[in-house]
C-alpha cells in the first residue's frame, strides 16, 4: 500500500510547474500498484475490480484559492460475476470524496467523485503538495490502484477584470442626442498589490471619466464612457469607431480595451427611426382605399389606387420602389399577390420600402384568417414600415402569421407596426434549414400583441430560427402566447412572447418590454439588453433548448430590470427571473430582480444543465440585485457542469419569507463557484442562508467552499427599494397599476413617441430606487 501525503517541496524560482508536478507526482506513485488493476475473470475467479480515469490529477492555484481543475471523477468497475468490496485507503490531506468505501455489484460500476477540500487548500502555505489516492479491494488480493495527486500552491498573480466584456455601440445625429449616451464599466482588482491604471481614447468625442487611479486589492471602480456630443459634429454621416484602452500606469502595458462603435445619422435627427431617401431612379406609389381608384397611375397622392394588390402590381422587383399606403384608411387584403409577397429591393442602402403617407392612424390591414404578409422564395432588401396588421375575424383555429419572412433573405426591417392577434404575430424562418438562413434582420420599435390558439400550435409574439444576425430593439411584447379570456388557449412552456431557436447567431434583445404571458427563450444565446420584463412565469431562458448547441452558447445580460413573476397555469407554478444552461461563457451584469409577489415557485437566478449535459461555464455574474423576490437562487448542475461561475458585488437580500438564498443542489458545485464582494441578508439565521447539497450551510461555510473573499452579512438600506412599474406610472401622471402602464404603452408609433413608455425610461427609475 502506497504511503499516505506528507511530503512538501519547496517552491523554486523557475515558473515551470509542469516539471514540478511531474516530480511530484513520481514521488507519490512510490509502491502503488499500476492503474488499471488486473483483469476481471469470470465464475470462480477472485473478485477484482478495474480503474477507469485520470492516472495523475493536478491542481493549481493562487495562495488562498481560487483553484483550478480542483474536481475530479474515479470510475471502478466490476467486470466479473461476483460483488467487490473497496474502500479507498489512502487520501491526501487536500482531497475530499463523496463516499470512502462501498461495494460493486457485478457487471456494473461506480464513480466516487473526488474534490478538493479548500477548506484546507485554503490554510496552506506557497508550495508543492504530493500525495496519493488509493483504492483497495477488501475482497480479495488485488495490486492497490493509486492516482498521484498533486497540488501546486503559487503566488497570487496580479491581475484586474473589465466588466461588462460587451463594447460600446451608440447612434444619432451629429452634435447629438446619441442613443445611448453613455455605458459603465466596472474595473476591479483582482490581484494581491495596488494597481495604477490610466485609461485613454484616440478620439475627442470619446470621454471617459474617471480617466485614472489607483485600487487597492480587490478594489473596484465605475468608469464611465460617453459620447461628446460637441465633438461629433465634424464627424461625416456612417459609422465611427474608436477604442478605450485601460492600462497599466506604472508599465503602460494594456489591461483592457473595449471598441466604441458611433453610428452618425441623417440631420435632421430621426429620433432614432430609420430615414429612408428615395434613389434617383424610385418609384413611389400611392394607396387610398378612401380616395383612390384602380384606374389611376398610383404616382400621386392624388391619383392613388384603391386596392393595395393593385398599387403593389407596380412595384418593381430588384428596384428600391415605395409603396405607401394612405394613414387612417382600412383595407380587407394582405400584402401577398397569390399567397407571397415575392419582391426584393436592390441593395441594404436601397431598399423596397412598403410604408405609409399622410396623418392619423397607421394604415389597417384586417387580414382575417389570414396571414398578413408572407415570404417564402425572394424578399431581400425589404423594409416594411409604420403598418398595422390585424387578423381581425380569427378566433383561435389555424396558424394565420402577422409578418412570416421564410426562405434565405437578406436585410429585412420591420418598424415602427402594431401587429396583433395572430396565431404568431412575426415569423423569421431560414428555411428549409440548414440549407436556406436569413440574415442581418432588425425588428424594432413595434408594438407586437395578443398572439394566441386553441389549438396545439406553439404561439408567439416573435420567433425565429435559421437567422444569422438579429436585432430585436425597443418593442412593445405584450400577452403574447394564450388570452386569458378566451376557452381552450391555454398556456404551455412554449408559448411565450419572444422565441428564439437553437442555431441562430448573432442575436440582440435590447430595450424591449415583455409583460404578461411569458418573457423571452433565448436558446441560442446572444445579447439581452436594458428589456423590461412585467409579471411574467419566466423572463428569461438563456441556453437550452431540445437541441443545445453541442459546444455551448454565449451571451450577455447587462441592465434588464425584472419586476413580479407568474405562474402559467394551476398547478405550474413559476416565478422564475433568469434561466440559465448550455453557457459555455457569459457576462451577468448589473440587473434587478425585484418584486415577485404572483409566482408561486419563485427562482430569481437558476444555474442549470441542459440536455446535452453542459451546465453553466466561465460566467461572471456581478453587479446585481435581487430583492424581495423569494425563493432561492439556485445550482442545479455537478461539479463537472459547474465551471468557473463567479459571483461578483451582487446585492442578495430577501426580507419577506423564510426561504434561503442560494441553494447548491449538489455540494461538489461549490467547487465551481468563487464569490467576492457581495452583500447577503435574509430572514433566516445566517447558518440557514445557504444549502450545500441536503444539508444547510452557515454562511461562513459556504464562503469557505466558494472561495470567497470579500462578501458580508449585511441588511442593506437602499434609497426607495419599494419601486414598482405602479410607482413609476403614478411618477407620470399616471393610474398606479401595471395595467394601466400598458395600455399606455401599446399606444407607441413614431407618430405618438413618448420616452416615458420605453423600457430605458422605467429601468433608470427601479435602477435609482436601488442606488444604480
Amino acid at each position: 500500500m502506497a504511503a499516505t501525503c506528507g511530503g512538501r517541496l519547496a517552491p523554486e524560482s523557475d515558473s515551470g510547474w509542469v516539471n514540478r508536478a511531474l516530480l511530484v507526482l513520481a514521488l507519490a506513485s512510490v509502491g502503488v500498484g499500476c492503474a488499471g488493476g488486473g483483469s476481471g475473470g469470470s465464475g470462480g475467479a477472485s473478485p477484482r475490480f478495474t480503474y477507469r480515469g485520470a492516472a495523475t490529477w493536478i491542481i493549481t492555484g493562487a495562495q488562498g484559492g481560487p483553484f483550478s481543475n480542483a474536481s475530479n471523477i474515479a470510475v471502478l468497475e466490476n467486470p466479473g460475476s461476483r460483488p467487490v468490496a473497496w474502500s479507498a485507503t489512502s487520501v491526501p490531506a487536500f482531497v475530499q470524496l463523496d463516499q470512502l468505501t462501498g461495494v460493486i455489484s457485478p457487471n456494473t460500476q461506480v464513480s466516487i467523485h473526488a474534490d478538493l477540500n479548500a477548506g484546507v487548500a485554503q490554510t496552506l502555505t506557497l508550495g508543492d503538495y504530493p500525495g496519493t489516492l488509493t483504492f483497495h479491494n477488501d475482497s480479495a488480493p488485488q495490486p492497490d490502484i493509486g492516482i498521484g495527486c498533486a497540488l501546486l500552491i503559487q503566488p497570487p498573480a496580479s491581475g484586474s477584470r473589465l466588466l461588462p466584456a460587451t463594447d460600446f455601440a451608440s447612434q444619432g445625429a451629429a452634435t447629438g442626442p446619441f442613443q445611448p449616451d453613455s455605458t459603465v464599466y466596472r474595473l476591479t482588482n483582482t490581484g494581491s498589490t495596488a494597481l495604477s491604471w490610466q485609461a485613454s481614447a484616440p478620439d475627442a468625442w470619446v470621454s471617459i471619466a474617471p480617466a485614472s487611479g489607483q485600487l487597492a486589492p480587490s478594489g473596484s471602480v465605475d468608469v464611465v464612457v460617453s459620447i461628446n456630443d460637441p465633438e461629433t459634429g465634424t464627424l461625416s454621416m456612417g459609422m465611427h469607431q474608436s477604442v478605450v484602452e485601460i492600462r497599466d500606469a506604472v508599465d503602460s502595458a494594456v489591461l483592457h480595451s473595449r471598441s466604441v462603435d458611433l453610428n452618425v445619422l441623417t440631420d435632421p435627427p430621426s429620433g432614432g427611426w430609420t430615414v429612408f431617401t428615395p434613389s434617383v431612379d424610385t418609384r413611389t406609389v400611392y394607396v387610398s382605399s378612401s380616395t383612390g381608384n384602380d384606374a389611376n397611375n398610383g404616382l400621386s397622392p392624388v391619383t392613388a389606387r384603391r386596392t393595395v394588390a393593385a398599387g403593389k402590381a407596380l412595384l418593381r422587383d430588384g428596384f428600391p420602389d415605395w409603396l405607401l399606403l394612405k394613414c387612417g384608411d382600412t383595407w380587407d387584403e394582405s400584402l401577398n399577390t397569390n399567397g407571397e409577397f415575392r419582391l426584393n429591393g436592390r441593395s441594404l442602402a436601397e431598399r423596397m420600402l412598403v410604408s405609409s403617407y399622410g396623418t392619423g392612424a397607421r394604415p389597417l390591414l384586417r387580414t382575417g384568417t389570414g396571414t398578413g404578409v408572407d415570404n417564402f422564395t425572394q424578399g431581400n432588401h425589404i423594409a416594411i414600415v409604420g403598418l398595422h396588421f390585424w387578423a381581425h375575424t380569427y378566433t383561435g383555429q389555424g396558424t394565420p402569421r402577422g409578418v412570416q419572412w421564410l426562405g434565405a433573405t437578406a436585410n429585412f426591417l420591420l418598424e415602427d407596426c402594431f401587429i396583433e392577434a395572430y396565431e404568431t404575430n412575426v415569423v423569421v424562418m431560414g428555411y428549409p434549414e440548414p440549407t436556406h438562413r436569413q440574415s442581418n434582420v432588425t425588428i424594432r420599435r413595434n408594438v407586437i400583441v395578443d398572439a394566441y390558439n386553441t389549438g396545439s400550435s406553439n404561439s408567439q409574439g416573435i420567433f425565429a430560427s435559421g437567422t444569422d444576425g438579429l436585432l430585436m430593439e425597443e418593442n412593445v411584447l405584450d400577452r403574447n402566447g394564450w388570452n386569458d379570456t378566451i376557452p381552450g388557449s391555454l398556456p404551455t412552456w412554449y408559448r411565450r412572447n419572444v422565441y428564439i431557436q437553437n442555431g441562430c447567431t448573432g442575436v440582440t434583445l435590447r430595450g424591449n418590454i415583455l409583460a404578461r404571458t411569458e418573457g423571452a427563450q433565448m436558446r441560442s444565446g446572444g445579447s439581452v439588453e436594458e428589456n423590461l420584463f412585467l409579471h411574467l412565469p419566466i423572463a428569461v431562458l438563456l441556453g437550452g433548448g431540445m437541441i443545445p448547441e453541442a459546444q455551448g452558447v454565449t451571451g450577455t445580460m447587462h441592465h434588464n430590470v425584472m419586476l413580479d413573476g407568474g405562474d402559467l397555469q394551476p398547478g405550474s407554478p413559476r416565478g422564475w427571473g433568469m434561466w440559465l444552461s448550455n453557457l459555455s461563457q457569459a457576462t451577468i451584469d448589473s440587473n434587478v430582480i425585484a418584486h415577485n409577489v404572483s409566482g408561486h415557485a419563485p427562482y430569481p437566478v437558476t444555474f442549470d444543465v441542459a440536455l446535452n449535459g453542459r451546465g453553466v461555464e466561465n460566467t461572471v455574474f456581478s453587479n446585481n440585485i435581487i430583492y424581495a423576490w423569494n425563493g432561492y437562487s439556485r445550482f442545479k448542475g455537478t461539479a463537472a457542469q459547474t465551471v468557473n461561475i463567479q459571483l461578483l458585488d451582487n446585492k442578495l437580500q430577501n426580507e419577506i419569507t423564510s426561504d434561503p438564498l442560494i441553494v447548491h443542489d449538489q455540494a461538489g458545485s461549490t467547487n465551481g463557484v468563487i464569490s467576492a464582494n457581495n452583500v447577503f441578508h435574509c430572514l433566516l439565521p445566517e447558518n440557514s442562508w445557504m444549502q450545500a447539497g441536503p444539508l444547510a450551510a452557515p454562511f461562513t461555510r459556504w464562503k469557505s467552499l466558494v472561495h470567497d473573499t470579500g462578501s458580508i452579512a449585511q441588511q442593506v438600506v437602499f434609497p426607495d427599494p419599494t419601486r414598482t412599474i405602479g410607482t413609476y406610472h403614478a411618477s407620470i401622471g399616471g393610474a398606479p397599476t401595471l395595467d394601466a402602464f400598458m395600455t399606455e404603452a401599446r399606444n407607441q408609433s413614431k407618430a405618438n413617441w413618448r420616452g416615458e413608455y420605453t423600457a430605458r425610461a422605467v429601468n433608470a427609475y427601479i435602477r435609482a430606487g436601488f442606488g444604480l
